[in-house]
């Protein structure tokens, strides 16, 4: 995955030796788009799918109390994994405009 993301810092005129911003720029650019932002996804996927097996087990355990609890515990951890997901997204927006980028 690092190899994809130096190909295409370098297809785009990425020169690492120089001192401009604007390659600066792009390499933080790239590395938000290729590989922050994807990972960032797949944990908020991830959490979504905890979240509603949560659901699913406190709907379908609603006569047992371990099972409902059980359910409560994976819906709050999937609703912490969202908050965070979301929190990081926001992050890196912040970065982003800070930055200039």
């Amino acid at each position: 995955m690092f190899s994809l993301f130096v190909q295409k810092v370098y297809a785009q005129g990425g020169n690492f030796g120089g001192s401009s911003g604007s390659n600066f720029d792009s390499i933080l650019t790239n590395i938000a788009t290729n590989i922050v932002e994807p990972i960032n996804m797949f944990l908020a996927a991830a959490a979504l799918m905890y979240f509603l097996w949560g659901v699913f087990n406190f709907i379908k355990g609603a006569d047992n109390s371990g099972k409902r609890e059980e359910g409560i515990q994976h819906i709050m951890w999937g609703l912490f994994g969202l908050v965070l997901t979301i929190s990081v997204e926001g992050f890196i927006s912040v970065i982003k405009n800070t930055l200039g980028v």
